[in-house]
Protein backbone atom coordinates (compact mmCIF):
# COMPACT_ATOMS: atom_id res chain seq x y z
CA UNK A 1 0.00 0.00 0.00
CA UNK A 2 1.80 3.10 -1.15
CA UNK A 3 0.83 6.22 0.98
CA UNK A 4 2.56 9.50 1.51
CA UNK A 5 3.88 9.86 5.28
CA UNK A 6 3.87 13.38 6.65
CA UNK A 7 7.32 12.20 8.93
CA UNK A 8 10.56 12.95 7.30
CA UNK A 9 12.80 12.06 10.76
CA UNK A 10 14.83 9.24 10.57
CA UNK A 11 13.30 8.09 13.78
CA UNK A 12 10.11 6.02 14.42
CA UNK A 13 7.91 7.62 16.73
CA UNK A 14 6.50 4.82 18.84
CA UNK A 15 7.54 1.47 19.78
CA UNK A 16 4.78 -0.76 20.48
CA UNK A 17 5.10 -4.12 22.54
CA UNK A 18 8.32 -2.88 24.26
CA UNK A 19 7.32 -4.48 27.70
CA UNK A 20 4.74 -6.94 28.21
CA UNK A 21 2.88 -4.10 30.49
CA UNK A 22 2.62 -2.02 27.76
CA UNK A 23 0.15 -4.84 25.92
CA UNK A 24 -2.54 -5.90 27.98
CA UNK A 25 -5.46 -7.71 26.51
CA UNK A 26 -8.61 -9.37 28.68
CA UNK A 27 -11.53 -11.57 26.75
CA UNK A 28 -15.10 -10.83 27.05
CA UNK A 29 -17.23 -13.27 26.64
CA UNK A 30 -20.84 -13.02 25.08
CA UNK A 31 -22.38 -15.07 28.05
CA UNK A 32 -21.85 -15.24 31.90
CA UNK A 33 -21.20 -18.73 32.73
CA UNK A 34 -23.86 -20.39 34.70
CA UNK A 35 -22.45 -22.01 37.73
CA UNK A 36 -24.14 -24.78 36.71
CA UNK A 37 -23.26 -27.65 34.28
CA UNK A 38 -20.10 -30.80 33.22
CA UNK A 39 -17.88 -28.43 32.25
CA UNK A 40 -15.32 -26.68 33.90
CA UNK A 41 -13.76 -23.27 33.19
CA UNK A 42 -10.64 -21.45 34.28
CA UNK A 43 -9.49 -18.31 33.64
CA UNK A 44 -6.03 -17.16 33.37
CA UNK A 45 -3.57 -15.08 32.86
CA UNK A 46 -0.10 -15.25 31.04
CA UNK A 47 2.93 -13.28 30.56
CA UNK A 48 5.34 -13.64 27.07
CA UNK A 49 3.29 -17.19 26.35
CA UNK A 50 0.68 -17.76 23.34
CA UNK A 51 -2.09 -19.76 23.90
CA UNK A 52 -0.76 -22.98 22.11
CA UNK A 53 1.90 -22.87 24.56
CA UNK A 54 -0.73 -23.25 27.35
CA UNK A 55 -2.60 -25.78 25.28
CA UNK A 56 0.42 -28.15 24.71
CA UNK A 57 1.88 -28.02 27.82
CA UNK A 58 -1.48 -29.25 29.35
CA UNK A 59 -1.90 -32.09 26.22
CA UNK A 60 2.36 -33.27 27.39
CA UNK A 61 1.81 -33.26 31.20
CA UNK A 62 -1.97 -34.44 31.13
CA UNK A 63 -2.28 -36.90 28.53
CA UNK A 64 -4.90 -34.94 26.86
CA UNK A 65 -6.14 -34.37 23.16
CA UNK A 66 -5.93 -31.17 22.04
CA UNK A 67 -9.92 -31.55 21.19
CA UNK A 68 -10.66 -32.09 24.95
CA UNK A 69 -9.77 -28.45 25.78
CA UNK A 70 -11.63 -25.42 24.60
CA UNK A 71 -10.46 -22.08 24.21
CA UNK A 72 -12.63 -18.99 22.65
CA UNK A 73 -9.53 -17.70 20.44
CA UNK A 74 -5.93 -17.27 20.68
CA UNK A 75 -4.32 -14.44 22.19
CA UNK A 76 -0.92 -12.04 22.08
CA UNK A 77 2.66 -14.02 22.60
CA UNK A 78 3.75 -10.81 23.54
CA UNK A 79 2.08 -8.91 26.56
CA UNK A 80 0.26 -10.08 28.99
CA UNK A 81 -3.05 -11.74 28.15
CA UNK A 82 -5.92 -12.79 30.00
CA UNK A 83 -8.61 -15.63 28.85
CA UNK A 84 -10.54 -19.16 29.97
CA UNK A 85 -10.12 -22.07 28.92
CA UNK A 86 -12.56 -24.94 28.57
CA UNK A 87 -12.39 -28.77 29.89
CA UNK A 88 -15.03 -31.58 30.09
CA UNK A 89 -16.16 -33.00 33.59
CA UNK A 90 -15.51 -36.57 32.93
CA UNK A 91 -11.94 -35.55 31.43
CA UNK A 92 -11.23 -34.40 34.78
CA UNK A 93 -12.15 -37.38 36.27
CA UNK A 94 -9.82 -39.30 34.33
CA UNK A 95 -6.44 -37.12 35.00
CA UNK A 96 -7.24 -36.54 39.03
CA UNK A 97 -9.61 -34.19 38.98
CA UNK A 98 -9.66 -30.02 38.94
CA UNK A 99 -7.18 -29.91 41.25
CA UNK A 100 -4.11 -31.47 38.91
CA UNK A 101 -6.06 -29.40 36.09
CA UNK A 102 -5.32 -26.89 38.00
CA UNK A 103 -1.88 -27.70 39.16
CA UNK A 104 -0.19 -28.07 35.92
CA UNK A 105 -1.88 -24.85 34.69
CA UNK A 106 -0.34 -23.46 37.29
CA UNK A 107 3.44 -23.96 35.89
CA UNK A 108 2.60 -22.03 32.93
CA UNK A 109 0.03 -19.20 34.03
CA UNK A 110 -1.61 -17.21 36.86
CA UNK A 111 -5.03 -18.69 37.66
CA UNK A 112 -7.26 -16.13 38.18
CA UNK A 113 -10.83 -17.86 38.92
CA UNK A 114 -12.43 -21.25 37.55
CA UNK A 115 -16.62 -21.72 37.84
CA UNK A 116 -18.92 -24.11 35.94
CA UNK A 117 -21.10 -23.93 32.50
CA UNK A 118 -23.28 -26.46 30.56
CA UNK A 119 -21.70 -25.16 26.87
CA UNK A 120 -17.89 -25.44 25.90
CA UNK A 121 -15.91 -22.62 24.45
CA UNK A 122 -15.14 -22.32 20.93
CA UNK A 123 -13.57 -20.22 18.41
CA UNK A 124 -15.42 -17.58 18.80
CA UNK A 125 -17.34 -17.54 21.58
CA UNK A 126 -15.89 -14.67 22.87
CA UNK A 127 -17.81 -11.18 21.96
CA UNK A 128 -14.89 -8.77 22.34
CA UNK A 129 -11.42 -8.69 23.30
CA UNK A 130 -10.60 -5.26 25.73
CA UNK A 131 -6.93 -4.06 25.00
CA UNK A 132 -4.83 -1.39 27.13
CA UNK A 133 -2.14 -0.04 24.91
CA UNK A 134 1.75 1.61 25.35
CA UNK A 135 2.92 3.11 22.95
CA UNK A 136 6.42 4.53 24.12
CA UNK A 137 7.59 7.53 22.45
CA UNK A 138 10.74 7.24 20.48
CA UNK A 139 10.82 11.17 19.22
CA UNK A 140 9.86 14.75 20.02
CA UNK A 141 6.06 14.81 18.45
CA UNK A 142 5.69 18.42 16.38
CA UNK A 143 1.98 19.55 16.76
CA UNK A 144 1.40 19.05 12.97
CA UNK A 145 1.98 15.46 13.63
CA UNK A 146 0.01 15.00 16.97
CA UNK A 147 -2.46 16.47 15.42
CA UNK A 148 -2.65 14.23 12.57
CA UNK A 149 -2.41 11.43 15.16
CA UNK A 150 -5.51 12.74 17.21
CA UNK A 151 -7.63 13.78 13.99
CA UNK A 152 -7.21 9.84 12.73
CA UNK A 153 -8.06 8.34 16.19
CA UNK A 154 -11.12 10.50 16.15
CA UNK A 155 -12.38 9.00 12.86
CA UNK A 156 -11.70 5.64 14.34
CA UNK A 157 -14.32 6.52 17.29
CA UNK A 158 -16.64 8.22 14.96
CA UNK A 159 -16.30 5.36 11.75
CA UNK A 160 -14.25 1.96 11.57
CA UNK A 161 -11.19 0.80 10.36
CA UNK A 162 -10.73 -1.91 7.97
CA UNK A 163 -11.33 -5.35 9.58
CA UNK A 164 -8.24 -7.05 7.98
CA UNK A 165 -5.96 -10.07 9.60
CA UNK A 166 -2.43 -8.83 11.20
CA UNK A 167 0.81 -10.39 9.93
CA UNK A 168 0.93 -12.49 13.80
CA UNK A 169 -1.89 -15.02 11.49
CA UNK A 170 0.17 -15.93 8.26
CA UNK A 171 3.73 -17.27 10.30
CA UNK A 172 7.39 -15.83 9.42
CA UNK A 173 7.81 -14.61 5.38
CA UNK A 174 3.97 -16.07 5.65
CA UNK A 175 4.91 -19.80 5.47
CA UNK A 176 0.93 -20.80 6.87
CA UNK A 177 -0.13 -19.23 3.17
CA UNK A 178 2.23 -20.61 1.26
CA UNK A 179 1.86 -23.78 2.82
CA UNK A 180 -1.88 -24.27 2.14
CA UNK A 181 -1.30 -25.06 -1.44
CA UNK A 182 0.80 -28.00 -0.59
CA UNK A 183 -2.42 -29.11 1.72
CA UNK A 184 -4.55 -28.52 -1.45
CA UNK A 185 -1.99 -30.32 -4.32
CA UNK A 186 -1.44 -33.46 -1.34
CA UNK A 187 -4.95 -34.05 -1.19
CA UNK A 188 -5.99 -33.56 -4.78
CA UNK A 189 -3.77 -36.27 -5.67
CA UNK A 190 -5.56 -38.62 -3.22
CA UNK A 191 -2.21 -39.14 -1.55
CA UNK A 192 -2.33 -38.78 2.06
CA UNK A 193 -0.76 -35.33 3.46
CA UNK A 194 3.25 -35.47 4.65
CA UNK A 195 1.97 -33.62 7.59
CA UNK A 196 -0.31 -36.62 8.34
CA UNK A 197 2.86 -39.01 8.87
CA UNK A 198 4.58 -36.68 11.21
CA UNK A 199 2.53 -34.79 13.13
CA UNK A 200 -0.63 -36.54 15.14
CA UNK A 201 -2.21 -32.89 15.33
CA UNK A 202 -2.00 -32.46 11.57
CA UNK A 203 -5.57 -32.14 11.03
CA UNK A 204 -5.34 -28.91 13.56
CA UNK A 205 -2.39 -27.64 11.40
CA UNK A 206 -3.76 -28.09 7.96
CA UNK A 207 -7.26 -26.20 9.39
CA UNK A 208 -4.54 -23.53 10.85
CA UNK A 209 -2.88 -23.39 7.13
CA UNK A 210 -6.24 -23.24 5.08
CA UNK A 211 -7.47 -20.36 7.11
CA UNK A 212 -4.84 -18.40 6.72
CA UNK A 213 -5.03 -19.06 3.03
CA UNK A 214 -8.17 -17.53 2.78
CA UNK A 215 -7.14 -14.75 5.55
CA UNK A 216 -5.00 -13.49 2.89
CA UNK A 217 -7.48 -13.21 -0.10
CA UNK A 218 -9.67 -11.70 2.53
CA UNK A 219 -7.53 -8.94 3.19
CA UNK A 220 -6.52 -8.55 -0.32
CA UNK A 221 -10.66 -7.94 -0.94
CA UNK A 222 -10.87 -5.26 1.92
CA UNK A 223 -7.73 -3.15 0.83
CA UNK A 224 -9.39 -3.29 -2.56
CA UNK A 225 -12.90 -2.00 -1.55
CA UNK A 226 -11.15 0.81 0.51
CA UNK A 227 -8.83 2.36 -1.93
CA UNK A 228 -11.81 2.21 -4.27
CA UNK A 229 -13.84 3.66 -1.41
CA UNK A 230 -17.15 1.00 -1.59
CA UNK A 231 -18.48 1.46 1.12
CA UNK A 232 -22.36 -0.63 0.33
CA UNK A 233 -22.42 -2.48 -2.94
CA UNK A 234 -26.34 -3.77 -3.73
CA UNK A 235 -26.87 -6.92 -2.36
CA UNK A 236 -23.80 -6.89 -0.05
CA UNK A 237 -24.29 -9.69 2.83
CA UNK A 238 -24.81 -7.60 6.32
CA UNK A 239 -23.89 -8.17 9.59
CA UNK A 240 -23.68 -6.47 12.57
CA UNK A 241 -19.98 -5.19 14.40
CA UNK A 242 -19.32 -8.97 15.39
CA UNK A 243 -19.35 -11.79 13.36
CA UNK A 244 -22.03 -13.89 11.25
CA UNK A 245 -22.22 -16.58 13.55
CA UNK A 246 -24.04 -14.74 16.32
CA UNK A 247 -26.12 -12.10 14.25
CA UNK A 248 -28.84 -11.80 12.39
CA UNK A 249 -28.01 -11.22 8.68
CA UNK A 250 -29.02 -9.25 5.54
CA UNK A 251 -29.16 -7.88 2.26
CA UNK A 252 -28.31 -4.51 1.24
CA UNK A 253 -30.34 -2.43 -1.06
CA UNK A 254 -31.07 1.42 -1.51
CA UNK A 255 -29.84 2.32 2.29
CA UNK A 256 -32.06 -0.70 4.14
CA UNK A 257 -30.86 -3.91 5.07
CA UNK A 258 -33.37 -6.94 4.25
CA UNK A 259 -33.19 -9.77 6.92
CA UNK A 260 -33.46 -13.79 6.12
CA UNK A 261 -32.99 -16.43 8.15
CA UNK A 262 -29.13 -17.39 8.09
CA UNK A 263 -29.61 -20.39 9.98
CA UNK A 264 -32.45 -22.07 8.47
CA UNK A 265 -30.62 -21.61 5.54
CA UNK A 266 -27.81 -23.58 6.59
CA UNK A 267 -29.30 -26.32 7.79
CA UNK A 268 -31.59 -26.59 4.92
CA UNK A 269 -28.82 -26.87 2.68
CA UNK A 270 -25.89 -28.09 4.89
CA UNK A 271 -24.25 -30.32 2.33
CA UNK A 272 -24.06 -27.56 -0.63
CA UNK A 273 -20.80 -26.24 -1.40
CA UNK A 274 -22.33 -22.80 -1.60
CA UNK A 275 -25.64 -21.61 -0.32
CA UNK A 276 -27.96 -18.66 -1.05
CA UNK A 277 -29.82 -15.93 1.04
CA UNK A 278 -33.07 -17.67 1.25
CA UNK A 279 -36.23 -16.99 3.38
CA UNK A 280 -36.63 -13.44 3.92
CA UNK A 281 -38.27 -12.46 6.72
CA UNK A 282 -39.50 -9.22 5.35
CA UNK A 283 -37.92 -6.94 8.59
CA UNK A 284 -35.46 -4.30 7.31
CA UNK A 285 -33.25 -2.08 9.28
CA UNK A 286 -32.76 1.98 8.20
CA UNK A 287 -28.82 2.30 7.32
CA UNK A 288 -29.05 5.98 7.56
CA UNK A 289 -30.11 5.25 11.28
CA UNK A 290 -28.15 2.36 12.11
CA UNK A 291 -24.23 2.75 11.21
CA UNK A 292 -23.21 -0.69 13.18
CA UNK A 293 -24.83 -2.94 10.03
CA UNK A 294 -21.21 -3.56 7.77
CA UNK A 295 -20.72 -5.59 5.08
CA UNK A 296 -18.59 -8.86 4.49
CA UNK A 297 -16.89 -11.06 2.34
CA UNK A 298 -16.47 -14.82 2.81
CA UNK A 299 -13.84 -16.42 4.69
CA UNK A 300 -13.05 -19.27 2.56
CA UNK A 301 -15.22 -22.91 3.28
CA UNK A 302 -17.39 -25.44 2.62
CA UNK A 303 -21.30 -24.59 3.14
CA UNK A 304 -20.41 -20.59 2.47
CA UNK A 305 -23.14 -18.20 2.15
CA UNK A 306 -22.91 -15.58 -0.98
CA UNK A 307 -25.06 -12.83 -2.07
CA UNK A 308 -28.16 -13.75 -4.23
CA UNK A 309 -27.61 -15.48 -8.01
CA UNK A 310 -26.99 -12.68 -10.22
CA UNK A 311 -26.01 -9.64 -8.33
CA UNK A 312 -22.66 -7.01 -8.60
CA UNK A 313 -21.76 -8.20 -5.17
CA UNK A 314 -21.72 -12.36 -6.42
CA UNK A 315 -20.20 -11.62 -9.84
CA UNK A 316 -17.31 -10.28 -6.86
CA UNK A 317 -17.43 -13.37 -4.57
CA UNK A 318 -17.05 -15.38 -7.90
CA UNK A 319 -14.28 -13.75 -9.52
CA UNK A 320 -12.51 -13.65 -6.68
CA UNK A 321 -13.29 -17.62 -5.41
CA UNK A 322 -12.05 -18.24 -9.27
CA UNK A 323 -8.93 -16.99 -8.63
CA UNK A 324 -8.29 -18.33 -5.18
CA UNK A 325 -8.19 -21.95 -6.57
CA UNK A 326 -10.61 -22.77 -4.02
CA UNK A 327 -13.77 -23.82 -6.26
CA UNK A 328 -12.00 -26.39 -7.94
CA UNK A 329 -9.00 -28.12 -5.27
CA UNK A 330 -10.07 -25.61 -1.87
CA UNK A 331 -13.31 -26.52 -1.65
CA UNK A 332 -13.21 -30.56 -1.29
CA UNK A 333 -10.30 -29.92 1.49
CA UNK A 334 -12.43 -28.13 2.94
CA UNK A 335 -15.43 -30.56 3.30
CA UNK A 336 -12.80 -32.97 4.55
CA UNK A 337 -11.36 -31.17 7.84
CA UNK A 338 -15.21 -29.71 8.33
CA UNK A 339 -13.98 -25.87 7.66
CA UNK A 340 -16.78 -24.01 7.48
CA UNK A 341 -17.35 -20.88 5.23
CA UNK A 342 -18.94 -17.59 6.83
CA UNK A 343 -18.90 -14.10 6.51
CA UNK A 344 -17.02 -11.95 8.01
CA UNK A 345 -17.61 -7.60 8.30
CA UNK A 346 -14.68 -5.87 6.19
CA UNK A 347 -14.72 -3.07 8.77
CA UNK A 348 -14.57 -2.76 12.62
CA UNK A 349 -16.09 -0.24 15.07
CA UNK A 350 -13.86 -0.05 18.37
CA UNK A 351 -15.94 0.38 22.04
CA UNK A 352 -15.26 2.69 24.56
CA UNK A 353 -12.07 4.32 22.73
CA UNK A 354 -10.10 6.17 25.25
CA UNK A 355 -6.83 7.80 24.11
CA UNK A 356 -4.42 10.21 26.20
CA UNK A 357 -0.74 11.06 26.53
CA UNK A 358 1.54 10.69 29.22
CA UNK A 359 5.22 11.87 29.78
CA UNK A 360 7.77 9.09 28.98
CA UNK A 361 9.68 7.69 32.11
CA UNK A 362 13.25 8.23 30.20
CA UNK A 363 12.85 11.56 28.29
CA UNK A 364 10.21 14.20 29.65
CA UNK A 365 9.97 16.10 26.16
CA UNK A 366 8.59 12.65 24.68
CA UNK A 367 4.97 11.67 25.23
CA UNK A 368 4.02 7.85 25.26
CA UNK A 369 0.23 7.49 23.83
CA UNK A 370 -2.06 5.60 25.55
CA UNK A 371 -5.26 3.78 23.94
CA UNK A 372 -8.02 1.24 25.88
CA UNK A 373 -10.35 -0.22 23.47
CA UNK A 374 -12.63 -3.15 22.98
CA UNK A 375 -12.95 -4.99 19.50
CA UNK A 376 -15.30 -7.60 18.32
CA UNK A 377 -13.78 -10.93 18.40
CA UNK A 378 -11.32 -11.97 15.68
CA UNK A 379 -10.13 -8.25 14.95
CA UNK A 380 -6.67 -7.20 15.15
CA UNK A 381 -5.22 -4.58 17.30
CA UNK A 382 -2.27 -4.39 14.95
CA UNK A 383 -4.64 -3.02 12.29
CA UNK A 384 -6.21 -0.68 14.64
CA UNK A 385 -2.51 0.50 15.02
CA UNK A 386 -1.86 0.51 11.63
CA UNK A 387 -5.00 2.61 10.49
CA UNK A 388 -3.56 5.48 13.23
CA UNK A 389 -0.41 5.67 11.61
CA UNK A 390 -1.64 5.54 7.84
CA UNK A 391 -0.15 8.60 5.66
CA UNK A 392 1.68 9.24 9.19
CA UNK A 393 4.79 7.54 9.91
CA UNK A 394 5.87 4.28 7.96
CA UNK A 395 8.63 3.74 10.35
CA UNK A 396 6.17 3.12 12.96
CA UNK A 397 4.45 0.83 11.25
CA UNK A 398 7.11 -1.17 9.37
CA UNK A 399 9.47 -1.56 12.65
CA UNK A 400 6.68 -2.30 14.82
CA UNK A 401 4.92 -4.75 11.96
CA UNK A 402 1.83 -3.16 11.65
CA UNK A 403 1.74 -3.70 7.94
CA UNK A 404 -1.21 -5.12 6.61
CA UNK A 405 -0.31 -8.62 4.72
CA UNK A 406 -1.77 -8.44 0.71
CA UNK A 407 -0.71 -10.98 -2.31
CA UNK A 408 0.08 -7.66 -4.32
CA UNK A 409 2.68 -6.76 -1.91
Amino acid sequence: ITCNFINFTNLMLFQFKSKPEDFIVKEELWFTPSWKGDIFFVNFQKTEKNTMDIIEHLCYELKLKRNDLGIAGLKDKNGITEQRISIYKKILNQIGWEEKFLEVLWQKTIILDTTWHHEPLAIGKNAWNYFKIKLQAKSVISPEIKEKIENNIKKIQQNWFPNCFGKQRFGKWYRNFFRAKEVFESNSTNNPSKLNKKNPQSEFEIRFKLQAYASMYFNEYTMNRRKRWQIFLWWDIMVDNNSAFWTRVGIYGEWKVMLFNYAKCKKEFEWQNLIQPYYISGETIDLKNNKERIPTWPMLGFNMLTPPLESKSYIKDSELLKNTGYENLGMNVAKKYKIYGFRRPLRTIPKNLKYSREENKKDKFKKDLILSFSLPTGSYATIFLWTIFDWIDEKTIIENWLEIPLITQ
